[in-house]
């Protein structure tokens, strides 16, 4: 072998090796939910200021490319087909697994220390998504972090969530409480308040004392949290920011202010309550 190709192939392999290398490095702290690991709002990797919808961080035609760490069994990769499999009978969202050489993928972890994601496309070699073991109970719970990384964040942090229910910041745990803060530059794309999403947290997520931390103006709790289905304000959303290019408004433009109260309710830490 010549020389110069013995020193590119000789690179090549060294760099590659260092680089995947980097891909097992996990520095992050446990959390004793699946969703809440102690980042921002539980599962959002820090990165820039985020909304509810954040068109400017898709996916190129609307395919995200994933990779599988070496440790996945293939039990534990079928959530993540079944929801690749959803978004593409739904949306026109494609996944399609890759290799790490090919620039721009999500990087599927399973370390036991949660869930979480980044909120859309980074722009970088790869990107990570976590999914311990508690995550993997349904497709669902991947679900809701595959739509952080199309580009969305929680439902309950949109501009707008003031009119639907309400903060109790008295009964969220210290510490917590930039999880709950208002979007107020958000996108909806023009879909209605769902409680119900997949991106809304439930009426006791990171609560210090047993009492509600969101309740919802209304009374009723049906469905909030629920960890069951991908609803329709979720696929809708993603429709409009991928497949008809229109996520960029907001379906009014004023916001009422409320005043916290306490008050009660009971939940599990079933994939129907985890947020």
């Amino acid at each position: 072998m010549p020389t110069t190709l013995f020193t590119f192939a000789t690179t090549i392999t060294v760099f590659l090796a260092i680089s995947w290398s980097a891909l097992s490095i996990e520095t992050y702290d446990d959390y004793q939910n699946p969703e809440h690991a102690d980042f921002i709002e539980g599962d959002i990797m820090p990165d820039f200021p985020t909304r509810n919808g954040y068109p400017n961080r898709k996916w190129f035609n609307g395919e995200i490319k994933y990779v599988f760490s070496s440790n996945f069994t293939e039990a534990q990769k079928e959530p993540i087909r079944q929801c690749c499999r959803e978004l593409a009978n739904r949306t026109c969202v494609r996944c399609r697994e890759t290799i790490p050489l090919d620039i721009g993928f999500v990087y599927f972890k399973n370390e036991p220390i949660g869930c979480f994601s980044q909120i859309g496309f980074q722009h970088s070699w790869y990107q990570i998504i976590n999914l311990g073991p508690g995550c993997l109970k349904n497709y669902i719970l991947v679900c809701h972090e595959i739509i952080h990384a199309l580009g969305f964040d929680h439902s309950h942090n949109a501009y707008n969530r003031d009119d639907y229910v309400r903060i109790n910041f008295e009964n969220i745990k210290e510490g917590q409480e930039h999880n709950f803060l208002k979007k107020n530059d958000t996108y909806d794309c023009l879909v209605p308040y769902d409680r119900e999403s997949t991106m809304h947290y439930g009426p006791l997520t990171f609560s210090k004392n047993g009492l509600e931390t969101i309740t919802p103006l209304d009374g009723n709790y049906t469905g909030m949290g629920q960890r069951k289905e991908l609803r329709q304000s979720d696929i809708d959303k993603i429709n409009r920011m991928y497949c008809f290019n229109n996520c960029t408004a907001t379906t009014n433009t004023t916001t009422t202010t409320t005043t916290t109260t306490v008050a009660t309710t009971t939940t599990s830490e079933e994939p129907t309550t985890i947020v």
